[in-house]
């Protein structure tokens, strides 16, 4: 691997659920502004919404699973995003 891909790769990974955010201060941007704006393919933006409905924000940054029991506010945090995805996605 090139040195910095991982930093550029959790930067992204942080990029796409918060142009996506629909919350209050959130950008609200459609997938394909998004793909545009960061320059990549449908299937990346697709795969880390997927992420982050299955294993949520901390996960989907990181790439390491979650430690501990029970909901904490990061999983709270993240559900309006959720929700958003699973309307993208007809759910």
């Amino acid at each position: 691997m090139k040195t910095g891909s991982a930093a550029a790769r959790k930067r992204l990974h942080a990029q796409v659920p918060l142009k996506a955010d629909e919350g209050e201060s959130g950008q609200a941007w459609t997938d394909a502004a998004i793909m545009k704006a960061l320059e990549v393919d449908t299937r990346i933006v697709e795969r880390l919404h997927q992420r982050l409905v299955e294993e949520g924000l901390e996960r989907t940054l990181s790439g390491h699973p979650q430690h501990g029991s029970g909901e904490d506010c990061t999983v709270v945090s993240a559900s309006h995003l959720q929700s958003d995805y699973r309307a993208r996605q007809g759910h």
